[in-house]
């Protein structure tokens, strides 16, 4: 999954051109069940024989065969599980980048948790303020 503004392996045109080529040469069929998809519906995906990280070739027609999305998900959960068995790999779960924490090091101190969290620094009655504006709305939020 990308975030932002990057290429995947399959955005590329010349991917595009692999898997068009593909599909029209299969006519829109599932070679596994038989499902007759639509052009430009997107009910079928372009799909490697051989997955390319067990040494398949990238954008040969003859690697490649036509899958609705049901056959296409169990055939990638299979590679995918190859996959890490092979490597030995456990996927983590994905965090969304905003949740993400940096690490800390062992020679920083630990940082203090404030007992309350307020959304405003107006809110905290523990800060005072000189600025007539913030002060007049006091712990109430009315002036």
């Amino acid at each position: 999954m990308t975030w932002k503004n990057t290429q995947t392996r399959t955005s590329t045109a010349e991917a595009k051109r692999w898997a068009r080529a593909v599909k029209a040469r299969d006519r829109f069929k599932c070679v596994t069940c038989g499902y007759q998809g639509t052009d430009g519906k997107g009910d079928v995906q372009a799909d490697h024989r051989q997955p390319v990280a067990e040494g398949g070739q990238q954008y040969d027609p003859a690697n490649g065969q036509t899958l609705c999305t049901p056959c296409h998900k169990t055939k990638t959960a299979e590679e995918t599980a190859r996959g890490l068995a092979r490597t030995g790999r456990k996927l983590p779960p994905e965090q969304h980048p905003g949740t993400i924490t940096p690490p800390t090091s062992h020679a920083e101190t630990p940082t203090v948790q404030p007992k309350h969290t307020y959304a405003m620094p107006w809110d905290d009655p523990s800060r005072s303020t000189t600025d007539p504006r913030i002060a007049a709305y006091g712990p109430t939020g009315k002036p």
